[in-house]
């Protein structure tokens, strides 16, 4: 991945390097923007890395990142539980279970076990305020329902009408690991236009 970055993204101001983000705070500099896309949920101390990023940034230095959404993280699959999902009249519903029971979770992720930490949103919250963080927005993704329809057309072959029919759990696998891409374009954009607000703000950019 850095080879590719290299070759497709590169210039003299930019630095890429390898380092675990349990270590960042080994980097000896100081940071306006900080920007983490959906990588949070492998932190096992969620407190502990809000301090090491309050540290990295600058006095007026910005924090911009997303998340997978807490409830979705929680659930703990069993032998009776053997999926994420129940359809009910053709509508996906979503099974909640252990939210709050934080910690490991093992999560299937592109057909290969993924370790995931699960943490609640108060968790998450208190945090960034505990750190020394001033929390200034909150966003969640809204995808219009056209496009979620479009995905699932996608994913199933054929629609769901009776029961026989059902999704079952690898297409159910596709189609959220499909509304995670889609989250995460919608959080790169959000982002994206942050920072360029705050470029502007401060004068940066016209």
């Amino acid at each position: 991945m850095l080879d590719i970055a290299q070759k497709e993204n590169k210039a003299d101001n930019i630095e890429y390097l390898r380092l675990a983000m349990e270590d960042i705070h080994t980097l000896d500099r100081k940071f306006d923007i900080i920007i983490s896309s959906l990588v949070f949920n492998y932190l096992e101390d969620y407190p502990k890395m809000m301090i090491k990023i309050f540290n990295l940034l600058k006095s007026n230095g910005v924090l911009i990142f997303s998340v997978p959404c807490p409830i979705t993280t929680g659930t703990i699959l069993t032998t009776s539980l053997k999926k994420y999902h129940t359809i009910i009249d053709g509508k996906w519903y979503g099974l909640v279970s252990d939210y709050n029971h934080e910690g490991k979770r093992i999560k299937r992720w592109n057909n290969s076990d993924v370790v995931m930490y699960h943490a609640k949103y108060s968790t998450i919250i208190n945090s960034i305020i505990e750190a020394g963080l001033i929390l200034d927005k909150l966003y969640e993704p809204n995808i219009e329902p056209k496009v979620v329809e479009k995905v699932v057309e996608k994913v199933v072959e054929k629609p769901v009408q009776k029961k026989e029919n059902k999704l079952n759990s690898y297409d159910y696998d596709r189609f959220i690991n499909l509304l995670i891409t889609l989250g995460l374009i919608v959080g790169i954009i959000i982002c994206a236009t942050m920072i360029v607000n705050l470029a502007m703000e401060r004068g940066i950019i016209g």
